[in-house]
């Protein structure tokens, strides 16, 4: 029987490894602890609370995106996202992220919401495709969801704008032990790839949202400098820690609030 179109091809220089991860991937699903989700508001105001038009945010995802490995949503994605952010606009945001989400159950999920006028957003933030990567999705199949969530979140908040935060680097995650880790790594590199062609060459249409695919600044940003990823990290070796989501909340603010300043925003 031919492999799933929806399963992702090892190449041939993995073949010989595939029984020993198959087993690591048994072992640290067994292993790795469970995180509790942030304490914390995930719907909320920020800045100038009468301003006539404040811009609405959604931060849509997984644990990334809900902030395991963080305390609180202050200190999670979400929390360093509208602090960083409320200085150059009022804002109105909302977080839906569930832990485990891959693309195709976040499509299913938004395809099944009540939604209502209060979820409206000019644009939407997400992280998503880590947890197709380990469940061994192939690109193409994480793109064709991220398409018809695209769809989904024009037609139901109106946004205008997606920004798809990049992969991060599973390939250097403590708690992954080798070869599985270099395995799940080049995965992760080739669904990103995917991404980002796709973001790029997606032809603009009338009624859909501008995507655009934002690397995460694991190696660029100060508030990571000097220090290892092992160190910024969550205990779980797997989820970032306050660190990480300071310094991808700031880069996404960072890009939200250069927006807002061009009007591709209003």
């Amino acid at each position: 029987m031919a492999p799933s179109a929806s399963r992702a091809r090892p190449a041939l220089r993995d073949l010989p490894l595939l029984p020993i991860l198959l087993l690591q991937g048994r072992r640290v699903r067994r292993m790795v602890p469970t995180l509790a989700e942030p304490a914390g508001p995930r719907v909320g105001t920020a800045g100038d609370p009468h301003h006539p038009a404040p811009l609405r945010l959604l931060l849509l995802g997984d644990s990334a995106a809900l902030g395991l490995g963080a305390a609180t949503q202050e200190e999670a994605l979400l929390g360093h996202l509208v602090r960083t952010l409320a200085p150059h606009t009022p804002l109105r945001y909302q977080l839906i992220a569930r832990s485990g989400a891959t693309t195709a159950g976040t499509r299913q999920h938004l395809a099944a919401r009540a939604w209502t006028p209060d979820d409206a957003a000019d644009v939407v933030v997400t992280s998503l495709g880590l947890n197709d990567v380990t469940r061994g999705r192939a690109p193409e199949a994480i793109v064709s969801d991220l398409e018809g969530i695209v769809t989904l979140l024009a037609a139901q908040t109106g946004a205008r704008r997606v920004i798809l935060s990049g992969l991060p680097p599973i390939g250097r995650f403590p708690a992954l032990p080798q070869p599985l880790r270099g395995y799940l790594g080049r995965q992760a590199a080739a669904a990103d790839r995917a991404i980002v062609h796709w973001a790029a060459s997606r032809p603009p249409a009338a009624g859909t949202p501008v995507v655009e695919h934002l690397p995460l600044p694991f190696d660029t940003h100060p508030a990571l400098a000097g220090v290892s990823l092992a160190e910024a990290m969550a205990s779980d070796g797997f989820h970032p820690g306050p660190r990480i989501y300071q310094a991808w909340g700031e880069a996404l603010a960072q890009r939200v609030a250069a927006l807002r300043g061009e009007r591709a925003v209003a």
